[in-house]
């Protein structure tokens, strides 16, 4: 529980040091809306270019693992399906393994790097 308190105060406060630096950027400059526009500030038409790419290929990085995440709930729950009548227990088991697999994946890219 501790560890859980610890982490949740840690995430809020980076949270708030990186919203008072973007609050900062923005004030500075007005004309910024997305990542593209820093892009352009950075590097010019390049670097908007580069920025607003980058900004989209993350983003569907997030929607691929996000789909991968929902299929394998939905391999797990069927799975305990099979083993057991109720349904009560399939939704924390089925984020346990999800989870779990995260890690597994994270772990086996830092390896590769």
């Amino acid at each position: 529980m501790i560890p859980a308190i610890i982490c949740i105060i840690a995430s809020g406060v980076v949270t708030t040091v990186m919203d008072f630096v973007i609050g900062i950027f923005k004030r500075g400059h007005p004309e910024v809306y997305s990542v593209a526009d820093v892009g352009y500030i950075m590097a010019g038409r390049f670097g908007k270019e580069l920025f607003g790419g980058m900004y989209w290929v993350s983003s569907c990085m997030m929607i691929a693992m996000l789909m991968e995440d929902i299929l394998r709930l939905g391999r797990i729950w069927s799975g305990f399906g099979l083993l057991d009548r109720h349904e009560c227990c399939h939704p924390p088991w089925g984020m346990h393994h999800s989870l779990g697999g995260d890690m597994h994946r994270s772990q086996y890219r830092d390896r590769r790097l």
